[in-house]
């Protein structure tokens, strides 16, 4: 047995993990309800493992009332800045098509200016730029005339391979990566606890079947879960996890440059929107040709979908836009919910029929890819390969077949 598991009230959340958090977005992901809904059980528990003591990890575990046996397992990675409940409608999704979802929050991903969250690398490297004393080899990076996507991407694998040694570096890294990569072996010791003990799951969830799915910095977690970081894979994977992790999907990852494609040990789905401010699409367009495996596959949202679309408060504007108010209404609800800035650089956002697509795409595709990894379900995958067709709003959609 991996793991001590201790349910936690919602009321004392925040206090009992004892987290230093700041941010109006995390704060509100942690304390915004878990995944609702009719025969839907949502329960806030804390993962305590063993050879990791010192870094509980919280999770949201979601599951339908009289689950059956074989129930695969599907683990949610938040994006910078988030929280376990910042997709819910995702989340919610997989549950009503029989997954257990486990959805932890990452501790310490924050790299917070002032209270504002800016593009990842961007603020990393703003933040390295301001620290005295630098070594001579992250020195040379932040000098370079290369674009922050490019100098990140160097410093966070110099990080993980031990050429880059500062302290600050390293803290940074590991709140980001290194931490998220060991939460997920925190989480899935923890559901096999779950499985061994719990009354309402006992001997029901299907840990050798599971699908990893995450947003944004969650992404590229996702991405590491499959094994594009050599590195990270070998040291928290490899002897545990081979085999076990079926599929991944990868919605706007924050860093496409840091995973390998060519090192994907299972079937890879990204997504990205087309006007995402946060991180170019062209990044991940231009390395699908390097993903190998049957079934990988990329899709770009159109519509105007940026790097929110696939979250909740994404959804939440997606959903104002939908009801087809106004321009000047909408503006006037959208600030009034503080949700405007989700739209960031697209005017007046997209039309409400390309609200409703943007809304269906980013819930039916992820989910089927899943299904016809992990379950085998050929009609899902037929509607994977299809995507191009069924979804309108779908700007490209190339699948290796």
């Amino acid at each position: 047995m991996h793991s001590i598991i201790v349910t936690i009230p919602r009321r004392d959340f925040l206090k009992d993990i004892g987290m230093a958090i700041s941010g109006a977005y995390l704060v509100g992901s942690l304390n915004g309800c878990p995944p609702q809904g009719e025969g839907i059980i949502s329960e806030r528990m804390l993962f305590r493992d063993g050879s990791n003591s010192s870094r509980p990890t919280p999770v949201t575990v979601t599951y339908k009332e009289n689950l059956g046996p074989g129930s695969p397992l599907a683990v949610f990675h938040h994006g910078y800045g988030g929280g376990a409940h910042a997709n819910n409608d995702q989340l919610r999704n997989l549950v009503e098509r029989g997954y257990v979802v486990a959805a932890p929050t990452h501790e310490g991903d924050i790299v917070n200016a002032g209270g504002t969250f800016r593009p990842i690398a961007t603020n990393l490297l703003g933040v390295f730029r301001d620290l005295n004393n630098l070594s001579e080899n992250l020195s040379e990076i932040l000098q370079e005339d290369i674009g922050p996507i490019e100098a990140y991407t160097r410093i966070v694998m110099g990080a993980i391979r031990g050429e880059i040694q500062d302290e600050r570096v390293l803290r940074e890294v590991n709140n980001m990566f290194s931490y998220r990569a060991e939460d997920l072996v925190t989480v899935v010791r923890g559901m096999e606890s779950l499985n061994q003990t719990h009354p309402n799951l006992k001997g029901l969830i299907d840990t050798g079947n599971i699908g990893v799915i995450g947003h944004s910095l969650g992404g590229n977690g996702a991405k590491i879960a499959g094994g594009g970081v050599d590195e990270l894979w070998k040291r928290f994977y490899a002897d545990e996890f081979e085999g076990r992790i079926k599929a991944v999907v990868a919605e706007a990852p924050a860093d496409p440059l840091l995973t390998s494609p060519e090192l994907m040990r299972v079937p890879t789905m990204t997504m990205v929107g087309e006007a995402d401010e946060n991180v170019s699409p062209e990044y991940s367009r231009q390395m699908f040709s390097d993903y190998g495996m049957e079934g990988d596959c990329f899709m770009e949202i159109g519509g105007g979908a940026t790097h929110y679309s696939f979250t909740e408060l994404g959804r939440d504007a997606l959903d104002l836009i939908s009801k087809d108010t106004s321009p000047e209404k909408r503006q006037e609800i959208l600030e009034e919910k503080g949700l405007l800035d989700i739209l960031l650089g697209l005017g007046n956002g997209p039309t409400p029929e390309e609200a409703r697509q943007i809304s269906q795409v980013t819930l039916d595709c992820p989910a089927d890819f899943l299904d016809w990894k992990i379950r085998g379900d050929r009609a899902a995958g037929e509607r994977v390969k299809e995507a191009g067709s069924i979804y309108p709003i779908l700007k490209e959609c190339m699948v290796n077949c």
